[in-house]
């Protein structure tokens, strides 16, 4: 059995235990915690590495966890990570929506986008997984930013059972078989996002729309009106169907 690679206890209150949590979620979140929440908060965390992706087991009184423009353009994390609640519950905010969460449901975080995250007390399990370990680029994981799969689903359950075996299990593993296990999730987590978005069933994009597409860039390149959002309308297919299309090229 080995040990977390990070660990922060719970058994101090208050501003020292705050000043830590900050510190150890820096790369990713800004915290912010009520001030008369500060004397009584507490957090307990223990993060393991799974190759190049983490996963953490949390637990912490009510706070927000914030990425702002501001920090996903300091930091420069091209992460993708999806939390499960265990306890509590939380609101999502992105683009302009708000999407609750709680025990039991799966939220798809694109850490490349701006979030917030306001929690009750809680524990939960996250991955955080880069974007180059998922197949096809992570086509659709942009488009899934901020979505929950409600454990109540089948599916839900399914990635739910999985992020809980995952955490129970992390302990155990050897490096080899956490490299393992972080592709495996990348995987899951990929049919997760397309059958957020609904695209689960979607048949391929025939080759004579990448001819298509290719020749509409070529023609219109030096438009202003040529962007992604031009092509999906023009062509009829989805954004990250379009990625797909032009993945092998890089």
């Amino acid at each position: 059995m080995r040990g977390p690679n990070l660990c922060l206890e719970g058994s101090t209150f208050g501003p020292r235990t705050i000043s830590a949590w900050r510190e150890a979620v820096a790369p990713f979140w800004d915290v912010e915690i009520r001030k008369e929440d500060t004397p009584d908060f507490r957090g307990q965390s223990e993060v393991y590495h799974l190759g190049n992706a983490i996963i953490g087991l949390t637990a912490a009184s009510e706070l927000r966890n914030e990425r702002s423009r501001g920090l996903v353009a300091r930091m420069g994390v091209d992460h993708v990570a999806a939390q499960l609640r265990i306890d509590g519950r939380a609101t999502i905010r992105s683009a302009g929506h708000e999407t609750p969460m709680g025990p039991g449901d799966v939220a798809l975080l694109d850490l490349a986008q701006p979030l917030s995250l306001d929690s009750t007390d809680y524990r939960a399990i996250t991955v955080i997984i880069p974007r180059g370990l998922f197949p096809e680029g992570g086509a659709g994981l942009a488009e899934a930013h901020g979505t929950v799969l409600p454990g109540a689903t089948a599916f839900g359950a399914l990635v739910s059972d999985h992020l809980r075996s995952l955490g129970a299990n992390v302990p155990h593993f050897s490096p080899a078989e956490a490299r393992v296990a972080a592709q495996a999730t990348a995987v899951l987590l990929s049919a997760a996002a397309r059958t957020a978005i609904g695209e689960v069933g979607r048949p391929p994009v025939p080759a004579p729309v990448f001819l298509a597409v290719r020749s509409a860039i070529d023609a219109e390149i030096a438009s202003a009106d040529l962007t992604v959002e031009h092509l999906c309308r023009r062509f009829g297919v989805s954004r990250s169907a379009l990625y797909r299309l032009f993945a092998p090229m890089g």
